[in-house]
This record gives structure tokens, sequence and C-alpha cells, in this order.
């Protein structure tokens, strides 16, 4: 069997108005005598009168072309618009709320863990890359264990000093301690 490559060089030449790839229509019954409707309305016909009438060369009458059908196509028809990686991002992720005692210092810990996990799972075998991730697992885990252990103090002083000093906002935050989400509750356990 013959098998032949040849390379086809691709001319750079566009117009402003061309398009790389064309866009994607919404095609159905009606989409025909639209599409007519819209080749036969005056403008339209004018543009084609005057591709008609222009002697260029092939490469620009097949650019006119192309903006005239485009052209009717985008007065006619409904465009399907193709999503944006950033908008299939946004739909994917869910945002978990974090509690309030999870500061921006254990998030940045959070994300350093995350690399080093990454780094871990790549070189686990480098007894410098698994020492690092785990006495940095270790640090991770001992600082959110005490910055939970102080939110926890400091929601039982702070619920002391509101049951003597001012009931109200002492019930209100009783009550917005209970409205948390389910997956918060258990980082809000008190025993009195």
């Amino acid at each position: 069997m013959l098998n032949i490559d040849m390379k086809v060089p691709v001319l750079d030449i566009q117009s402003e108005h061309s398009q790389i790839t064309p866009p994607k229509y919404i095609w159905n019954d009606e989409s025909v005598l639209q599409f007519q409707t819209a080749l036969t309305s005056n403008d339209m016909q004018e543009k084609i009168s005057k591709f008609m009438s222009d002697d260029s060369d092939s490469q620009n009458m097949t650019l006119k072309l192309n903006d005239i059908i485009c052209e009717a196509a985008d007065k006619s028809l409904k465009q399907i618009l193709p999503k944006t990686p950033n908008s299939l991002k946004s739909n994917t992720k869910t945002i978990k709320k974090q509690p309030k005692w999870f500061d921006f210092s254990l998030i940045k810990m959070r994300k350093q863990l995350d690399d080093k996990e990454k780094l871990f799972k790549k070189y686990n075998n480098d007894p410098i890359v698994r020492g690092n991730f785990f006495s940095f697992l270790k640090l991770y885990r001992k600082t959110r264990k005490n910055k939970y252990k102080q939110s926890r103090k400091d929601l039982i002083v702070q619920l002391d000093n509101m049951r003597d000093n001012n009931q109200s906002q002492y019930w209100a935050l009783l009550q917005s301690l209970s409205n948390e989400s389910s997956t918060n509750l258990h980082f809000y356990r008190i025993r009195l």
C-alpha cells in the first residue's frame, strides 16, 4: 500500500469579519424558512449583489461569501453558546462552609499539605519527601486541634459571660449554634 504524507500550507489570510470556527446553530423544522427569509431580506440582497459584481481573487470571494452566510444565520437562527471552562468548574465544585475556628492560617497550611501530598504520591520512596510530608501532617493536625480547643474555650467563656450579663444574646447565640448545618454541628458540641 502506498502511503503519501503531504503537508498542505495553511493560508493566514482572514478578513476582519470572518470566523475561524463557525458558531453552531440550533436547527429545527422552521429554521429552513427563517434562513431563506433572512437571505431574501433587502440588506442581504444588497450584499449578495455586491458579491456577484465583485472581481476579487478566490480567497477574498470565499471569505465574503462566508461572511454573508454567517450574517444570515446570525439573524435567523439561534446559536448554541459554548460553555467556558470557568463556568464548568463553578458548576461541578461545591463550596464547603468552614467552621468559624478554621481560619486563614489553617487554610494556607492545608494547601501546603496538599502540595506535599502530591509530591509524596509522586516520590513515595524518597525518605526526605516522606519525612517532610509526615512531619508537616503532624504539625497541621496539632495546629488544627489546638485551634479547635481554643475556639471551644472561647465559646464557653463567651456563653458564661452572656448567661450572667445578657440573657437575650445568650439565647440568640445558642439558637445560632443549634441552627448550624449538620456537617458543622460536631465542631460545637459543648458540655456544660
